[in-house]
């Protein structure tokens, strides 16, 4: 309850509005947050910008909306009218803002990158890049059906089923996935940098393949730039170039490895990607000052 009360004075406090809000937490991941807003006034004006987060919105017209304005990243990006049934999705990168000229009613929905992922990892999914907004304002049945059961929960106040809640939310998330995963658009302005997801998604990959070879095309590909943007990016992101990054992941993983007195050196140059042992002193000794070996003895003794 008070967790849900927090989370419904924050959306709250950002439409200047009432926001009944009902959560679903699928496990350690954040909750899940589905409200209803409704405002039947003529130029409610703009929300408040949101913090930026890894997150999505996605927010269902339950009656046309005649006349709103929307800005992403600072910049306003024109907008049609909205029947019932139109969909708006954002990511939280964008700091979205709309400004209503008209009355609206619309259910907000709320999913963050890590709790997609949890649940994609829970029904055996492959975790999505993100998600590809449609058009704003596009027509989606399914998820206007998820609306409404929402609507319907939160009309029923304390009283709403948390398990029928849950279940809604495992069909959105569901419908989500299986619909809109992709490259996600509208991500932050990072002055050059990956976004968030972006470095969370190479920094994992260069981790799960220490012991191979990657190349910058390979990391590159897995934030969906060329190889020259990444280059730069990552640089601007870490303070550090691809490989220098990769060579210190390396170099902590020995660190790791060097503690199990059962590992060979060789097979611990093998495992985090080093030529040889040759290789694997020289590279080691110049990050710590020790060779491999000495480190372990000062370590373990």
């Amino acid at each position: 309850m008070e967790k849900r009360t927090q989370l419904e004075t924050e959306i709250s406090n950002r439409f200047r509005l009432p926001t009944p809000t009902l959560v679903s937490s699928p496990g350690a991941s954040p909750p899940m947050t589905f409200s209803h807003i409704v405002c039947d006034i003529l130029d409610h004006g703009k929300t408040r910008c949101p913090p930026m987060e890894d997150a999505y919105v996605v927010q269902l017209m339950m009656t046309d909306m005649a006349d709103a304005q929307l800005w992403l990243n600072g910049r306003e990006v024109p907008v049609q009218p909205v029947p019932t049934g139109g969909v708006y999705m954002f990511h939280l990168e964008s700091q979205p803002v709309v400004s209503y000229h008209a009355p609206f009613d619309n259910v907000r929905m709320y999913l963050a990158k890590e709790t997609l992922d949890e649940l994609a990892d829970s029904t055996h999914r492959r975790r999505p890049d993100g998600l590809k907004r449609p058009e704003f304002g596009a027509a989606d049945p399914l998820l206007y059906r998820i609306a409404l059961c929402v609507s319907d929960l939160l009309a029923r106040g304390e009283a709403g089923n948390q398990l029928v809640l849950d279940h809604v939310a495992l069909a959105f998330h569901a419908h989500l996935i299986g619909t809109y995963a992709g490259m996600p658009l509208d991500g932050r302005k990072n002055h050059g940098g990956l976004s968030p997801w972006q470095e969370r998604r190479v920094k994992d990959y260069i981790d799960a393949h220490l012991g191979t070879n990657p190349g910058l095309a390979d990391l590159a590909a897995q934030c969906g730039l060329s190889t020259s943007h990444f280059a730069s990016a990552f640089k601007n992101t870490t303070g550090r170039p691809p490989h220098k990054w990769l060579t210190e992941q390396r170099v902590a993983a020995a660190k790791r490895a060097l503690i199990d007195q059962n590992l060979s050196l060789a097979q611990i140059a093998a495992d985090c990607g080093f030529a040889d042992p040759s290789h694997f002193s020289r590279v080691f000794s110049k990050a710590t000052g020790e060779a491999p070996a000495a480190w372990r003895r000062i370590r373990i003794s």
